[in-house]
């Protein structure tokens, strides 16, 4: 199933949803605390935080950007605290946004010498926002959407709601807990095109990893019993969550080690072909000072427990990850949801010109259909623009024409260049009436009475017939 069935579909209007997502919900403004940073702050703050720093402290009304508290400790494979793992500077900067789309050039770079596809503004975004405090309300989603967990759900509903919603859900949970749990479900943010975003990300930039084994200590926690019973001939489990593991193997052994009667526990993870974590590093708000890098693996990673060895205070499980691939790169979801509308668009222009009867009239409407929903670009081609592909989801929902760009649609505006636009032409056409026909009833500009008022009056400028195949609008 992937991200799709737990967190489901990304918008195709990646940007503006991806801000919606982090700045107008129900836990937008609402205070919360990050268990491993320990900073208080809140989706909003995150979200200007990483996208304009300078700025952003204007635009929130603050003085300065939340901070660490003591005792901070980063959620990382080798379990060292943000002190060790970055000295005296162990507080993250808020460095300007068009310094890490330069990084992100780079490595766009490294990505086209191998014939790759190179990384998104979007993409940079989601990476940087996903290695602050928004991680702790990104696995809260992954990790109680797809569970029956309680605790996890609970978790989930006081991250990513807002505290009306928590004490409903506790007040409900004990007489009906699914029904408190579909209730507060609805009115949770479950950041799915970010999460989509992310994960794109990760898939790209596993690319350039090396296959190499790498490490994660299970710092105080009991391995997973999945990890112990056998089914169908295998052992292992799924991490529903994103989860990190190191190079270093001694770091990791070290932080893992338990007692006699405790024996900590160390993942050693062999990476394949396909199968490989991503390097944040360069992009992250707590950029390793060593150069160490840790690699990041996408959400529904399977590991297969190969061999277990006991170590004495350390069990080690030697694992092979699986990336689950399932999902798409965050442009190929979006261009797979546009060749699918213009399949529904292309049909509904086509079923309307059988429904008219002479051919002159049918090509008009035709034309003009085009000209309102498909809009084509620069090249011809329909669905110039993302914001495009979310009017046309309009469309099929309210059979509603949306103002576009370049045409005015009744009050809405005019076409910026000051010149009639190629639609308000067509439309200056279908609106004569010529001598002797019946007058149409008005219709009401950029509506759906453009095609329900009856047959469209032919114009001369569109009377004539060709008898090439390329006749058709």
């Amino acid at each position: 199933g992937g991200l799709h069935a737990v967190v489901g579909a990304a918008n195709t209007a990646v940007m503006e949803t991806m801000q919606e997502e982090h700045t107008i919900r129900h836990d937008s403004r609402v205070p919360f605390e990050s268990d491993s940073l320990l900073i208080e702050t809140t989706s909003e703050t995150e979200f200007w935080f990483v996208l304009d720093p300078v700025g952003g402290l204007g635009r929130l009304g603050l003085e300065r950007w939340p901070e660490e508290g003591p005792g901070a400790r980063r959620s990382c494979a080798s379990g060292r605290s943000l002190e060790e793992l970055l000295g005296a500077a162990n507080k993250r900067q808020p460095l300007p946004h068009a310094a890490f789309c330069e990084r992100m050039r780079g490595r766009n770079e490294m990505l086209r010498q191998h014939g790759l596809a190179e990384l998104l503004e979007e993409e940079l975004i989601g990476g940087r926002l996903f290695t602050g405090p928004m991680n702790a309300k990104y696995q809260a989603a992954l990790r109680a959407l797809d569970s029956a967990d309680a605790g996890r759900r609970r978790k989930f509903v006081q991250l990513c709601s807002d505290p009306q919603t928590l004490s409903q859900y506790e007040a409900a949970v004990e007489a009906d807990p699914e029904g408190a749990w579909a209730a507060a479900r609805m009115l949770c943010t479950s950041y799915s095109t970010t999460l989509h975003v992310i994960k794109s990300l990760l898939l790209r930039l596993s690319k350039l990893s090396r296959a190499t084994p790498v490490y994660r200590a299970l710092h105080g926690e009991a391995p997973p019993a999945a990890f112990w019973r056998e089914r169908f001939g295998a052992r292992g489990g799924v991490d529903p969550g994103f989860f990190s593991a190191c190079p270093d193997r001694a770091a990791a052994a070290l932080a893992a080690r338990g007692s006699q009667h405790a024996p900590g526990v160390l993942l050693e993870i062999e990476q394949g072909l396909v199968s490989r974590g991503a390097d944040l590093g360069w992009l992250s708000q707590y950029p390793p000072p060593d150069g160490a890098c840790e690699l990041v693996f996408p959400p529904h990673t399977a590991l297969d427990v190969v061999e277990v060895v006991d170590e004495g205070e350390t069990l080690v499980f030697r694992c092979r990850a699986t990336v689950n691939r399932s999902d798409l790169a965050i442009d190929k979801v979006v261009s797979t949801k546009r060749d699918g509308l213009n399949c529904i668009m292309t049909s509904m222009k086509f079923s309307l010109m059988r429904e008219i009867a002479d051919e002159a009239d049918a090509r008009l409407a035709a034309q003009e259909f085009h000209a309102l929903v498909l809009g084509p670009d620069d090249d011809g081609r329909p669905f110039a623009t993302v914001r495009s592909w979310a009017n046309i989801s309009g469309v099929c929902r309210t059979g509603t024409f949306p103002a576009r760009d370049g045409y005015s649609g009744g009050d809405s505006g005019g076409d910026s260049g000051g010149g009639e636009s190629s639609q308000e032409q067509s439309r200056a056409c279908v609106n004569k009436t010529p001598a002797g026909k019946r007058k149409s009833k008005a219709r009401v500009p950029g509506s759906m009475e453009e095609v329900k008022s009856g047959p469209i009056p032919a114009d001369k400028g569109y009377s004539k017939r060709r008898k090439n195949k390329d006749d058709c609008c």
